[in-house]
């Protein structure tokens, strides 16, 4: 047998030893606290689950990086239901955080026959092609639709965009704590990862691997963004994302890839969504939407609900 890791590229058993020891620290916690809740499946997402995870490799010692990103399907829920169920799954989300030393993002609960109308974004198309049912029935995730990612909706780079800018200037308050540099580190990378995704979804390339994404935006990204260092850029995100060790010592330190990335997203976020804009004959409208959110709101948070709340009639919800 190879000595590959499930969920990972790069990591090995010992990686797959530690995530699972994980995993059954949160099944046990869910099982415990939701037994009557008619739990239908525990299932992990995001780049572990579609074996993609980032790996942080210290002497012998092999660990995840990466957030878990877990979903908890149910049989029947009410209206009702489902917000007390949210509501319960954010607390196990701060509970096995502080237990596990690593965070555990939950998505609100879902009841099992809504998956097979879920919208096409991003999180369900992801999952239906790559999770790890972590306990129950292993084939609910094959109950959402087969999403194609050629047909990616092209609203879901500007929600990208909005979620990763939200992340990088998050970092910008971080800068200078030494303690924060991974995080600045992380979001950094995760900011410039979504411009060159928005640039596939737009260019009905996007697909649901890294590593697939990648070999593409290196071979054809150019002549989408007309920008040689964003195309070298992500391909190093997409590295660091993998194996954050191998390129740790490249970007010289979280604020010098701050400035990066945020020279990046200035250069190419109003450029992404003018195209958006274009496409769907609304030009006039670009400029007021993404300008008065950040002129309307004084702090952070104002500043994204304001664009948010502006950018609904364009179908972003």
């Amino acid at each position: 047998m190879k000595d590959t890791s499930v969920f990972a590229t790069c990591g090995t058993r010992k990686l797959d030893e530690k995530i699972r020891t994980d995993m059954k620290e949160i099944v046990s916690f869910l099982l415990a606290t939701q037994s009557k809740e008619g739990i239908r499946a525990i299932i992990l997402g995001g780049g572990y689950g579609r074996g993609e995870g980032g790996v942080l490799f210290d002497k012998l010692d092999e660990s995840p990086v990466n957030d878990y990103d877990m979903f908890v399907v149910y049989n029947k829920l009410s209206f009702f239901g489902r917000r007390r169920l949210t509501a319960k799954l954010r607390l196990a989300s701060k509970t096995l955080s502080e237990r596990l030393g690593f965070e555990v993002d939950f998505a609100p609960a879902k009841d099992v026959e809504d998956l097979r109308t879920a919208p096409f974004w991003l999180i369900w198309y992801e999952l239906r092609h790559g999770c790890y049912t972590v306990w129950g029935d292993t084939f609910v995730s094959e109950l959402l639709p087969k999403y194609s990612g050629d047909k990616t909706p092209e609203i879901e780079a500007l929600k990208l965009l909005l979620n990763r800018g939200v992340g990088l200037m998050l970092a910008a308050e971080k800068l200078g704590k030494s303690d924060e540099v991974e995080f600045i580190r992380r979001n950094s990378y995760k900011s410039i990862l979504a411009l060159g995704d928005a640039y596939l979804m737009l260019a009905g390339k996007y697909h649901y691997s890294c590593i697939e994404r990648r070999s593409h935006f290196n071979q054809w990204g150019l002549s989408y963004c007309y920008d040689e260092e964003l195309v070298r850029a992500y391909s190093r995100a997409v590295r660091h994302k993998l194996d954050p060790k191998e390129i740790e010592e490249v970007e010289g330190g979280g604020q010098n890839l701050y400035q990066e990335a945020k020279t990046h997203y200035s250069r190419h976020y109003f450029v992404i969504f003018r195209r958006y804009f274009n496409r769907v004959g609304k030009q006039d409208s670009y400029y007021s939407v993404v300008q008065s959110g950040f002129i309307s709101g004084k702090g952070l948070l104002e500043k994204v609900k304001h664009m948010v709340r502006d950018l609904r009639p364009f179908g972003l919800h």
